[in-house]
């Protein structure tokens, strides 16, 4: 009881001299929080819409057939009578998020490339016609 008097009354005299610095309420602290848990929950969101390449369907002499993405883990989904390109949102996610760790290893093991077309036979890299497409 002593001790509660006693802080009481420094208070107050600092109060009069205009010494007692104003404290953050707890409200403006959890504010805050939301506020960064909301924009993270905003960038997973972009990255899961934006930063994805897509599987593509494409026609070759053996039938029509849908390729998947492939990265370092999985390049055994690749063929070689399709052309692949880098996904380029998922470079630039995947830097922007290195330091999330998982990020990166998801976005480059797994769906750093995605098929674009057929490769054309006679010169390697090229892509194929524009019909099969």
């Amino acid at each position: 009881m002593y001790y509660v008097v006693l802080n009481i009354s420094i208070q107050g005299v600092f109060r009069a001299r205009g010494r007692v610095a104003k404290q953050p309420k707890g409200g403006a602290v959890m504010k805050g929080f939301y506020q960064a848990i909301t924009i993270l929950c905003l960038v997973a969101f972009t990255v899961v819409v934006t930063g994805c390449g897509e599987n593509k369907t494409i026609c070759l002499k053996e039938g029509c057939h849908t390729f998947v993405q492939y990265g370092f883990f999985n390049e055994e989904d690749r063929n070689p009578n399709v052309q692949y390109q880098v996904v380029t949102w998922n470079v630039i996610w995947g830097i922007v998020l290195v330091e999330t760790v998982v990020m990166p290893i998801v976005l480059f093991g797994w769906s750093l490339y995605e098929p674009v077309g057929p490769t054309a036979e006679s010169i390697p890299g090229a892509l194929g016609s524009q019909s099969n497409r």
